[in-house]
Parts: structure tokens; sequence; C-alpha cells
């Protein structure tokens, strides 16, 4: 509320002079009704949406254009749908839990990754990225969990179990001719194999505690 030192009174208002006597108000006002705000996070995003539509749409019209289809459109619109999907689950996400930002964020890109190549077919993804992916994950979680073993060991296990069933996900692709380069896929498997014989040898009771929870037995 504003005061007029002349007047006497109290004024709920965004006037700099009193409405009766024209002597200046002191104090602040507390608006009526709430004022709409949007968050800068929100806004940033609103506006990378808006750039990745305005991008998606302005290759579309060029790719069409000569020889009318959309061989490049594709790609633009698969990596710019995913990087928004990435950028924003960051954004909303990495820092209220760290710990499984980069497993949940794994699980996303591949889910994005297996809609890129059905629409794409681009045999690098299934060869090289999936793969990559996986193993990245491996290593990432098993380094995390030696480090912050003390704080979050169930956490980091329950990451790790899961991690290893995604590292067997590569050899799947081959074993289903999706993947036609074999090396990768084998690297992620055996880093898998390494992975679950380290929690045996190292933390078997943590580990079986953490299955028994998992499959409800």
């Amino acid at each position: 509320m504003k005061h007029c030192n002349n007047c006497n009174i109290d004024i709920n208002t965004d006037e700099k002079v009193c409405p009766l006597c024209q002597s200046r108000l002191t104090g602040d006002c507390t608006p009526i009704f709430p004022v709409p705000s949007i968050k800068k996070l929100d806004l940033f995003l609103n506006i990378l949406l808006y750039l990745v539509i305005i991008g998606i749409a302005a290759v579309g019209y060029i790719d069409y254009y000569p020889d009318k289809t959309f061989t490049y459109s594709i790609y633009v619109l698969c990596g710019g749908i995913s990087g928004y999907i990435l950028l924003r689950y960051f954004f909303k996400k990495a820092r209220k839990d760290w710990i499984s930002f980069f497993f949940n964020t794994s699980i996303i890109c591949l889910i994005l990754l297996a809609g890129w190549y059905y629409f794409t077919r681009f045999q690098l993804i299934m060869d090289y990225i999936v793969p990559g992916i996986t193993i990245f994950d491996l290593v990432f979680s098993t380094i995390m969990a030696l480090i912050l073993k003390q704080r979050y060991t169930r956490k980091y296990i329950h990451i790790i179990v899961m991690n290893v069933f995604f590292g067997f996900v590569p050899l799947l692709l081959v074993l289903l001719h999706l993947a036609q380069d074999p090396m990768l896929p084998q690297i992620s498997m055996i880093l898998a194999v390494v992975t679950i014989l380290g929690l045996i040898i190292f933390d078997f009771n943590s580990l079986k505690e953490e299955i028994a929870r998992m499959f409800f037995i």
C-alpha cells in the first residue's frame, strides 16, 4: 500500500501522486490481482521450439522445391525434434536429480534413435550410435557408482543393473540383422558382462536385494 502524508490515507495504486491532493505518495504498491509471469526457462524453451518449427518448415520448403521430395527434411525433422526433447529434459530435470539424469536421457535417446532409424534408415544409428550410447552409460554409471557409493548405493545399483540390460540391446540388433557391424555391440556386451560380474564379486548382497526388489521376488 502507498501512503499520502497530506491526506493521511493508504491507497493501493500504481500512481505516484495522491488522486485527492496530488501530493507525492510513499511506499510500495501491492497488486490486487496476481500478475501473470513467464519463467525465463519456459520462455527460452518456447522460443527454442518456435525456432525449431520454423527451421524445419524452411528446410522442408527448400528441400521440396527443386525435386518435389523431402530427402533431407526428414533428417532435419528428426534431429530438430530430438534435440529439442533432450534440451527440454536437460533443463527441466537435470538440476533435480543428476543421479538418474544420464540414465533417463539414454532411454530417451534410444527411443528417439529408433524413430529416427525408422524414418531415415540411416545405418550408422544401429551400427555405431546406439552401441556407443550403451557403452558410455555403462562406463559412466560404473564410475559414478564408485565415486558416490556411500551416499547413493541402492540407487546406483538400480541404474547399473538397468544399464547392464541395455548393454545387450546392441547384440540383439545384430541378431535381428538391424546392425551390420558387430564390433561395438560386442564391446557393449563384454562391458555389460564385466559390470555384472563386478557387482556380483564386490557387492553381491546389495545386488541381490535390488534384483529382488525389481522383480518382486
